[in-house]
């Protein structure tokens, strides 16, 4: 009975290092932004820095909750790869919308972000879920879809 969890865990590991191999290069169609965005939410997770630098303009930027913090891509890929740095247990996305014209793209919804936070009696930690809306832009540089800018607030917490 164990070993179906294993081969489920070990499929799920294969098909995220297939997509991190093999980055979507287009933003011509819906299927292509969701695998694109789940990739990114892969990356800032992972902290996979070889796929951000692809994946970001160099003038990105990713505002964080009414611009109480804005980072640019050298500012996130730093963040990201900090000893301390604090990496979610998971980041989830649900879309709710893909807007085109021309060569971009604007994915937007929600993202569940799961950390380790201190328990309330401070008898060890428990997991807690944040939830933000987020906005995305994507833009197609020749036969490159790359990710323009972000945005992302906090919308609930809530302990797991």
């Amino acid at each position: 009975m164990k070993t179906i969890p294993l081969i489920l865990a070990a499929f799920t590991l294969l098909t995220c290092a297939y997509a991190m191999a093999n980055p979507v290069t287009n933003c011509d169609n819906d299927a292509n932004m969701h695998l694109l965005d789940q990739q990114y939410e892969h990356a800032i997770q992972t902290s996979n820095e070889a796929f951000l630098t692809e994946l970001l303009t160099d003038n990105f930027s990713w505002i964080h909750t009414l611009a109480k913090n804005i980072e640019s891509k050298s500012m996130l890929l730093t963040r990201i790869n900090k000893p301390d740095y604090d990496r979610p247990i998971s980041r989830e996305s649900e879309f709710k919308n893909i807007q085109r014209r021309g060569d971009t793209v604007v994915v937007s919804g929600v993202s569940s972000v799961t950390k380790h936070r201190p328990s309330s009696d401070n008898s060890g930690t428990q997991q807690r879920v944040y939830e933000y809306y987020f906005s995305r832009t994507y833009v197609q540089i020749n036969d490159t879809c790359k990710l323009l800018s972000s945005m992302t607030m906090k919308i609930s917490e809530r302990n797991q």
